[in-house]
């Protein structure tokens, strides 16, 4: 069986050749080799994403919620354990925020690149802060089935008109229908709206990040926000255990199946689209760095 370690050294060695393909094939066309827009997802707290777009140095935003904003790197710094600070100018000029400044400050390690921002916004506040994070991926493909554990229940949810819905009448329940709306299907960020409606009307939110062990296994905390009409005062947040695809049998999809350990996982083994990942952002900031003017 193949080690990690030369799964990495295989996998990189081959998108190497790739690139430095890549790379050759833009040069007989008479075109850069960075030429191409670079972009990911760019987050802040759990639910609040952005579609970062770079070309070069400089880029620009687009929020969920309407922001539009100018972004310029300010500073890349390659550091000797292969890990990068980066510093990330942010300035809407159009957009609901027009007017909002921010500086990104973090750092890039494991694939991963995060840190802290400071914002300010005339008329609103002058500084606020707050941690980011992004990456490369793009959301996760819906599954048709997911199986869903909270409450001491587990659920089987089916893909159905654009949501996520259950009818399984829990004890002392009658006509329950259960819809989870997706706001976000991400690695870093799963957000389902939650409404409800029979025996026991309510709705609810649930949040939480997939299982850095097991990529078809989610979990997270679950809040209540109304019961029965109206709205619950100071809820308790729930945990919760969600799976699909690969790992759908992981959890149980009934009551009558939770003889099985829900807590259970599997781990996956490094694979080639984790180097691919680790490749691109290698890439990436080296190439900001020198377009920046070797910082180093």
């Amino acid at each position: 069986m193949m080690t990690r370690q030369r799964l990495v050294i295989t996998t990189l060695s081959v998108a190497l050749a790739i690139s430095a393909q890549t790379a050759a094939l833009h040069a007989q066309a008479g075109q850069p080799a960075d030429s191409s827009p670079s972009t990911m997802t760019e987050c802040e707290g759990v639910d609040n994403c952005a579609t970062w777009t770079f070309l070069g140095v400089q880029g620009n935003g687009q929020w969920r919620t309407g922001e539009v904003a100018n972004l310029y790197f300010e500073s890349v710094r390659l550091n000797a354990d292969k890990s990068v600070d980066v510093v990330i100018h942010r300035a809407d000029s159009t957009g609901s925020a027009a007017g909002l400044t921010a500086v990104y400050k973090g750092n890039w390690r494991d694939g991963r690149v995060g840190g802290e921002f400071t914002s300010s916004w005339p008329g609103h506040w002058k500084s606020k802060a707050g941690n980011w994070y992004a990456m490369t991926e793009a959301p996760l493909s819906l599954p048709n089935i997911l199986h869903l554990c909270a409450h001491d229940h587990c659920l089987t949810y089916t893909w159905q008109d654009g949501h996520f819905t259950n009818y399984t009448n829990l004890p002392y329940q009658a006509n329950e229908k259960r819809v989870l709306t997706v706001k976000s299907f991400t690695r870093d960020s799963i957000v389902f709206y939650d409404t409800e409606i029979g025996s026991y009307p309510l709705t609810a939110t649930w949040t939480g990040r997939v299982s850095q062990e097991n990529h078809n296994i989610a979990d997270g905390t679950v809040v209540i926000t109304s019961w029965g009409g109206k709205p619950t005062q100071n809820p308790v947040p729930a945990p919760f255990k969600l799976a699909w695809g690969a790992a759908l049998e992981l959890l149980p999809g009934s009551d009558e199946a939770s003889g099985l350990d829900v807590r259970q996982t599997q781990p996956q083994t490094f694979t080639g689209e984790d180097a691919l990942n680790f490749l691109y952002w290698m890439q990436f900031f080296k190439g900001m760095a020198d377009l920046l003017g070797g910082n180093n």
